[in-house]
């Protein structure tokens, strides 16, 4: 598949992006809520409590033990660790105080039988099996009607419309992220910036609106072009 790469450039200075006032933090919980209780579902499934709870573990012997790929177990663990179920102790993974007392099988406030019920229901093992399957295989799972993107993407056979639904979903959720990232000063001794997979260039935006003098060249797959410029028209 061809791959192109427009040049971003001549930014109205009129109409530069501002960071939001408030953070999406909320938003993001609340989206997210369904694929936490997942992934504590999936670790009861593997019994990583148990096993952590015998012996603080690496991430290594997690994927080793537990027949789950090291990057899956690092994508799982830092979930539970952002619930507080797991923290880091000298290099190794150890229960909190809420993991120990409610997600091991040997305490008698066990919260297993809970997780056990919402599996019975399929909305949650739905999104449980997808989540087990991804970290025994180490396969993105995002799809569109059916079809998986890395496989769409892989075999240059990606769509308009799963390319127009994924590119307005990760604008959605990276916009605010980057004009933030911009303010940190990380990219001020940057002058040409080069984004590959640049979806909706919004990147190449708050790159470019942070410095006037600066130019980001996108590369991207064919049937974004059209929805990049699209987006972009609305900065020039």
């Amino acid at each position: 598949m061809e791959i192109l790469s427009p040049s971003l450039n001549k930014i109205n200075p009129t109409k530069l992006l501002e960071q939001p006032l408030i953070d999406n933090k909320l938003l993001w919980d609340n989206g997210l809520l369904n694929l936490q209780t997942a992934a504590v579902c999936v670790a009861n499934i593997i019994n990583l409590f148990p096993f952590i709870e015998k012996k603080p573990a690496t991430i290594q012997a997690l994927a080793e033990n537990l027949s789950i790929t090291y990057r899956g177990a690092e994508a799982l663990v830092s979930i539970l660790c952002g619930l507080e179920l797991l923290q880091w102790q000298e290099n190794h993974l150890t229960l909190t105080s809420l993991s120990s007392t409610y997600l091991t099988p040997s305490n008698i406030f066990y919260w297993g039988n809970v997780y056990g019920f919402l599996l019975q229901k399929p909305e949650h093992k739905v999104l449980a099996d997808i989540v087990l399957n991804a970290i025994k295989t180490n396969k993105a799972q995002l799809s569109f009607s059916g079809n998986n993107f890395t496989n769409m993407w892989l075999e240059g056979d990606i769509t308009s419309e799963a390319a127009k639904m994924f590119t307005h979903l990760m604008h959605s959720t990276i916009l605010a992220p980057t004009i933030g990232a911009m303010k940190t000063g990380a990219f001020d001794s940057v002058n040409h910036l080069l984004d590959v997979g640049g979806g909706s260039g919004c990147f190449g935006i708050a790159f470019v609106e942070n410095n006037l003098n600066n130019k980001a060249t996108i590369l991207i797959y064919r049937p974004f072009v059209r929805l990049q410029n699209t987006m972009l028209s609305h900065t020039k």
